[in-house]
């Protein structure tokens, strides 16, 4: 009996330690927040080597939807001008952070700057597993040297853009990736191909990889607030859809599937104070 106390006593002393230590969350070391007045339409998320991270042109309800890995159908509440505002953020972490390693120092970002209290919750709902394909991957690891290192404010090209590693430019109709992980890929087709539903990595690829996708822009990037699109990009409406273009230019394949996924509803949010 005493022994069970004993064993009991251990385990909730854990779990007190458990629980303490998962509510520390990571922060950036420094981050700039400025309202962003150009008018342009296209977002750009930039990660840089020493933890830096500089994302272009970006409003609130999309740096919640990456923060947190959540679509549009998963936020609920909130005032029109987190849909209406952009901002530019300049941010580094202390360490040499990942853009995966990121996404909980976003949290705290719009939490601290933006004021952003919400209440999670967990639903059983449609998804779509991220597989391989019959035949294989029609994609290549990235190689060492392959990319170079991002420069902030390098605008948007008609042609493909610079490899900059772990670099992201989503446009209307196309995705150019360099050095990403497949997990980071089914965030970016979470966030970004307007699907309805959440994308869960289930490749089993490890590593990074160099990814470039087109595809029709009525089936991504095509509904509010993401819809983003500049008159250059229109040339890929004849295209394949999303599902197509991840099978015949990826070898991937979206499958549905059901899972857990997370719903958040906005309590309260604030513009941020420029710095």
């Amino acid at each position: 009996m005493n022994l069970m106390r004993i064993g009991l006593t251990l385990m909730a002393a854990a779990g007190l330690a458990w629980s303490q230590t998962e509510t520390v969350q990571p922060k950036f070391e420094i981050a700039s927040i400025k309202l962003n007045n150009d008018g342009g339409r296209g977002m750009t998320i930039r990660p840089s080597p020493g933890g830096r991270l500089n994302v272009e042109n970006i409003t609130v309800r999309q740096l919640i939807r990456i923060a947190y890995g959540v679509l549009d159908s998963q936020i609920s509440g909130g005032p029109g001008w987190i849909d209406s505002d952009h901002f530019d953020i300049s941010a580094k972490a202390e360490n040499n952070a990942t853009f995966e390693e990121m996404r909980p120092m976003l949290q705290s970002l719009l939490a601290e700057r933006f004021k952003l209290a919400t209440e999670r919750k967990t639903k059983e709902l449609p998804v779509y597993d991220l597989v391989a394909a019959k035949g294989g991957i029609k994609f290549a690891p990235s190689k060492p040297g392959s990319c170079i290192t991002p420069r902030p404010g390098t605008p948007l090209s008609d042609g493909k853009p610079p490899d900059f590693c772990g670099d992201v430019q989503m446009r209307r109709g196309r995705l150019d990736a360099s050095g990403i992980s497949m997990a980071r890929l089914a965030m970016l087709l979470t966030d970004f191909a307007n699907l309805g539903r959440s994308v869960v990595d289930h490749t089993a690829l490890t590593g990074t990889f160099d990814i470039h996708l087109i595809y029709a822009p009525e089936e991504a990037l095509a509904a509010a607030p993401l819809g983003q699109a500049s008159p250059a990009d229109s040339s890929n409406s004849s295209g394949p859809s999303v599902f197509t273009a991840v099978q015949e230019q990826l070898g991937l394949k979206l499958e549905s599937a059901k899972g857990a996924v997370e719903v958040l509803a906005i309590h309260s949010v604030e513009r941020p104070s420029e710095n």
